[in-house]
């Protein structure tokens, strides 16, 4: 028989490539599909799964893990590993093939593979090591504020008699670590493990360590970070406590060539001594005296002297270890500096001419003992010098030169969201000189802006002819890339909190252009961890600080509970362990909701934050506060009935969907104003939040839907809403077929907006509107709603990640006026999906289309003459490889498996 054209490829193991140190029992297996080939309509109808210890077992009759048999099933995403139990610390090899429809055979993928973490608490032989409260007291400076000690330095050295196979570093340090073996780095990931809530979760990292490891005498050392477990010192902090001092622990597993193993574990024999790191704090900043550097420290046959010592044996953390296949941050992007002024003498500006989050980099020459303060700020003030009005003050860097030829130096445990870095030195002056015979106290050799965030993998991609709205893009991407770490932070200098609206409000925006799939599963657990006894979801996880007022209990963020999971379960397609793993706990949140609301109203929270009325304290003064926090518990009940379904369990299906059915009834009796025909107050939030979500009837949905359209015309399109309307603006209008409305408001200049804020010089989106002209921070993403807009409506590739819309997957692009092309991809679970149009000066339309395996895809062909669409030359009626459905609203809906389309329609009569 012939072999498949359909080729395996991006295997996964729960959602990560080649993933180290896995907890599941039965990891989720996922892989996508390529093809080169013109077949159309291709699609998979079984797989074999092999799945071996050693790679050379990966085959038919030999695996000894699993051999799955062909499985009759178009599943590829999140299937369940059934084999033999899985041990700790062991490596497995996996491969797939496929059969197609016609029963033609794949060929086996390339082979891929998992490693296991370790799954129970006895599998730890280390030992906790780290500061104590009188060692750091001993190591503290005279005169400086208490808590601002050296961070630690950890060492140990071992033998190694055998060559290596493998060799695998279990490593968790608190809060952040930095591992070195043999004087080198064995990662570039930064700013690791991920921060969690320590009392429940300490998060552990896993490397292959296997080419750093040589025969002979061995070094391991380790840099400790307080991160966000030990905020300390007297500069900025947001959050003002700790969970305790530095500390770590490691076990290294050693798999000789002659059969041996070698376990080597963090214990008291381990040396200790304070680092070159004095100062170290997530908000504050850091400082590092290159004087204090022990040169060789992680090298073998270094002789510990002076301030080494044992290392103290502490006591563990309350949360217990844990690993997750999260991607790790990284360096990125590197940004050079595009202006540097000194409007006052010694003091030097650096402009980057980007807002981003990260680090500097320095390198630089100068005499021993002169210290660089660098003060990073997204805004300038008056005398031209850095501001930290709005990003949290005193925050700063800072660099004491050992005095060698050249000195390069940047943060390793902390960061700040900034456009400038402004460089200050005591006494000295500042010189980008190199003449020696000067003698300058500082040479500045280079700085450079290093933006850090998760290595994730790119799923989208979106351009168009009209330049201002791919600023808009870049606009929306920077801020979001900003503030991905661990967490979705709400900004990344005065909170770096994970602010839960973002989750979902954003979340469709986020995944049309990155894949979160092994991200959100980590921050599903912050959720679970952060739930109080009597089920309330807090606005923020891990809640590391509790505000005061609304700002703990808000329905629209605590929410993020429920809807996120489902739009995960969507847009990934099919993994029903995030459902079932947070099913009780989502009930629970449910059932604290009803216990607050009253007569189905639920009148608490934040509200539509954001918005143009804005009081101090963040609540709106037009749109009650009812109206967004009701929307949602709605919208809840509606998610929950589906997620209840999709479990199994038809009573509590049945019971949400009633609760739903009572929560509509009581927000119409309640908000719609009859008389004039609106919901509550009028505003653009009181009627698209109903819109929204469903929560119209056939009597108030196009009194809701007009009500919203007239308010903008009234305003010359402005926006009126905050981060909850604005995104239920946007879905409203584009659910109605209304993307014309959407498109005025993208062009209206005359109050703050998008626009407004790229013409004003925001290189990041800003906190609020008018940001760039009116403070506050230059680096959020929570108003980047338009980004869904641009893939969905006016590229056209419609998702339906929370199971309303009439088709899974439509192509339905929206030809904007003045919009002559569009190019946009997607990153499907099942391959590649790519989206062309273009208008042609002779009023016809070409629409390309190339829809990946195992796909069925509607695609609405704009037109205003239905018989005369070509596809690839032939009249739509004679091509054999699709379906014609309907004809309505000015398209021709077609129905297409997998294959390249190209489509071309009049667009005038």
């Amino acid at each position: 028989m012939s072999i498949s054209p359909i080729q395996v490829i991006s295997l996964q193991a729960e959602h990560a490539t080649n993933p180290l140190g896995i907890e599941a029992s039965h990891p989720a297996l996922s892989w996508r599909f390529e093809i080169d080939s013109e077949e159309r309509g291709l699609f998979q109808k079984g797989y074999q799964i092999l799945v071996a210890s050693q790679i050379d077992d990966l085959e038919p009759e030999k695996a000894d893990m699993w051999d799955s048999s062909f499985i009759v099933s178009d599943e590829h995403t999140s299937i369940c590993y059934q084999g033999q139990e899985l041990q700790s610390g062991a490596r497995y090899f996996w491969k797939v093939r496929i059969r197609d429809g016609i029963g033609r055979n794949s060929e086996w993928s390339q082979a891929a593979s998992w490693s296991m973490g370790l799954l129970r608490p006895n599998d730890w032989q280390a030992k906790w090591i780290g500061l104590t409260e009188p060692i750091a007291t001993a190591w503290t400076p005279e005169g400086v504020s208490p808590g601002t000690y050296p961070m630690p330095l950890l060492r140990h050295e071992f033998e190694v008699g055998s060559a290596v196979i493998r060799a695998t570093a279990y490593i968790c340090g608190l809060g952040q670590f930095d591992l070195h073996m043999n004087g080198d780095p064995v990662t570039d990931n930064v700013l690791e493990p991920g921060w969690t809530d320590y009392d429940h979760t300490c998060m552990y990292c896993t490397y292959d360590v296997t080419e750093h490891i040589r025969s002979g005498r061995n070094a391991i050392g380790i840099m400790l970070g307080n991160g966000f477990y030990n905020i300390t010192g007297d500069r900025y902090k947001k959050f003002k406590d700790s969970y305790g001092l530095p500390k770590a622990i490691m076990q290294l597993e050693l798999e000789l060539v002659n059969g041996d193993t070698i376990l080597v574990t963090s214990g008291p024999e381990w040396e200790m001594a304070p680092g070159p790191i004095s100062f170290s704090c997530v908000y504050g900043g850091e400082d590092y005296d290159a004087r204090m550097e022990k040169p060789g420290w992680d090298k073998p046959y270094f002789k510990p002297t002076g301030d080494w010592d044992n290392a103290a044996l502490v006591t563990p953390p309350t949360g217990k270890l844990r690993s997750y296949p999260i991607p790790p941050n990284k360096v990125m992007k590197r940004y050079e500096v595009k202006h540097i002024s000194e409007t006052v003498p010694d003091v030097r500006v650096y402009d980057f001419g980007v807002n981003f989050s990260g680090r500097p980099h320095l390198r630089v020459k100068g005499t021993r003992g002169t210290t660089i303060k660098l003060i990073p700020g997204e805004l300038l003030d008056d005398q031209g010098k850095v501001s930290q009005e709005y990003t949290g003050a005193p925050q700063s860097f800072s660099y004491t030169l050992k005095g060698e030829e050249e000195e390069v130096w940047y943060p390793r445990f902390s960061y700040s969201g900034f456009r400038y870095i402004q460089i200050e030195i005591e006494d000295s002056a500042i010189t980008d000189c190199t003449d020696t015979e000067q003698a300058p106290m500082l040479t500045m050799l280079e700085l450079l802006g290093e933006m850090i965030y998760p290595d994730l993998t790119a799923t989208g991609s979106f351009e168009c002819s009209r330049e201002d709205w791919n600023g808009i893009h870049k606009l929306i991407m920077q801020a979001v890339l900003s503030n991905v770490k661990s967490v979705l932070t709400d900004c990344p200098h005065r909170e770096k909190l994970g602010w839960l609206e973002e989750y979902h409000l954003m979340g469709p925006s986020i995944m049309y252009n990155y894949d979160l799939s092994a991200l959100y599963l980590k921050m599903f657990e912050d959720m679970r961890e952060a739930q109080t006894t009597d089920g309330l979801v807090p606005s923020i996880a891990p809640q590391y600080v509790v505000f005061e007022d609304g700002f703990v209990d808000s329905p629209e963020w605590g929410s993020a509970y429920i809807i996120a999971p489902w739009y995960y379960y969507k847009w990934y397609k099919g993994n029903i362990r995030v459902l079932s793993d947070h099913y009780d706990s989502m009930k629970h949140y449910m059932d604290y909701l009803y216990s607050k609301s009253s007569d189905h109203i639920v009148r608490h929270g934040l509200g539509d934050w954001g918005n143009v009325w804005q009081n101090l304290d963040g609540a709106s003064d037009q749109t009650p506060l009812g109206i967004t926090a009701t929307a949602t518990y709605y919208y809840d009940c509606i998610l929950m009935s589906k997620i209840a379904s999709v479990l199994g369990k038809e009573q509590d299906a049945y019971n949400y969907e009633q609760l739903a059915n009572e929560v509509k009834r009581a927000f119409e009796q309640e908000w719609f104003n009859v008389e004039h025909k609106h919901f509550a107050t009028g505003t653009q939030t009181s009627n698209s939040s109903p819109l929204a979500v469903g929560l119209t009837t056939p009597d108030t949905d196009a009194a809701a839907i007009e009500a919203l359209i007239e308010d903008l015309k009234q305003r010359d399109y402005a926006i009126t809403s905050g981060e909850i309307g604005h995104r239920f603006t946007l879905l409203a209008l584009t659910r109605k077929e209304r993307s014309d409305i959407i498109q005025k408001m993208l062009e209206q200049t005359k109050k703050p907006y998008y626009a407004y804020q790229v013409a004003h010089g925001a290189s990041s989106l800003t906190e609020y509107w008018d940001g760039p002209t009116d403070g506050h921070s230059q680096n959020h993403f929570m108003m980047g709603h338009i980004e869904e807009w641009f893939y969905s409506a006016l590229a056209g590739i419609s998702i339906d990640y929370d199971g309303t819309k009439e088709y899974e997957l439509l192509i339905k692009p929206y030809l904007a006026e003045g919009v002559e092309w569009v190019n946009a991809s997607q990153i499907l679970p099942q391959g590649n999906l790519d989206v062309q149009w273009n208008k042609g000066a002779d009023g016809t339309l070409s629409l390309h289309v190339t829809i990946p395996v195992s796909s069925s895809v509607v695609i609405a062909i704009p037109t205003a003459n239905a018989y005369n669409i070509k596809e690839n030359g032939i009249l739509l009626t004679a091509v054999r490889d699709l379906e014609l459905i309907e004809e309505k609203d000015g398209h021709v809906y077609v129905r297409v498996g997998s294959g390249t389309y190209s489509f071309h329609s009049a667009l005038k009569v």
